[in-house]
């Protein structure tokens, strides 16, 4: 599947719906990680299983510890992750990092995806610590996503830190991703590659 984005302008200016524009965490109803297991127990006597068999008597506890790791981004923010690590310099060459590995889930079937960032931007007075943009990939990969707003959302921390000299100037952020959804993969669907580009 080939998701290719470059939007004009106008498109940019309007603000896109995004994980960080969620309800806080704390605004949300609490559940408690016994009510997860209980979930997950659910799911598998659904599934036609028996939940207190051997292999399974675990399981819901391994699943509910997986996912929270998997989302862990929720509980994260820019600032606390950036520490500071933002310094001045005045240098206007772009900023190339590669091949940041990426594991993310999709948000449709809460199932892998696995690909890989190439982020840029262009300075313009401040520098960003350059493993701290490995970790903003991870943060933002470490939600439910579809593979279009993940692009858009680091491209989007970087324009934070490095914004347009001038009104009505190009953005000196992009971002590019690509990689294999598991939700395609996993029923055989034709289309398992992906590529998604935010300017």
């Amino acid at each position: 599947m080939t998701l290719s984005t470059a939007p004009s302008s106008a498109t940019l200016a309007q603000p896109f719906a995004s994980t960080s524009d969620l309800k806080p965490i704390d605004d949300r109803p609490e559940v408690s990680d016994a009510e997860m297991r209980q979930a997950v127990r659910t799911l598998l006597i659904g599934l036609g299983e028996d939940p207190d068999r051997e292999g399974l008597i675990d399981t819901p506890k391994r699943v509910v510890s997986a996912l929270k790791f998997l989302t862990a981004g929720y509980h994260q923010s820019l600032e606390e992750l950036l520490n500071g690590a933002i310094f001045h310099e005045q240098t206007h060459e772009m900023v190339l990092v590669r091949d940041i590995d990426l594991f993310s889930s999709c948000e449709h079937h809460i199932l892998p995806i696995l690909g890989k960032a190439h982020v840029a931007y262009i300075p313009n007075g401040k520098v960003i610590g350059l493993s701290k943009i490995a970790r903003v990939c991870e943060m933002y990969s470490r939600r439910l996503q579809v593979q279009e707003r993940l692009t858009a959302e680091i491209a989007k921390a970087l324009r934070r830190f490095a914004p347009a000299s001038r009104r009505g100037s190009r953005d000196r952020s992009f971002s590019h991703v690509y990689g294999h959804a598991g939700c395609t993969e996993a029923r055989n669907l034709d289309a398992h590659q992906f590529y998604a580009r935010r300017f």
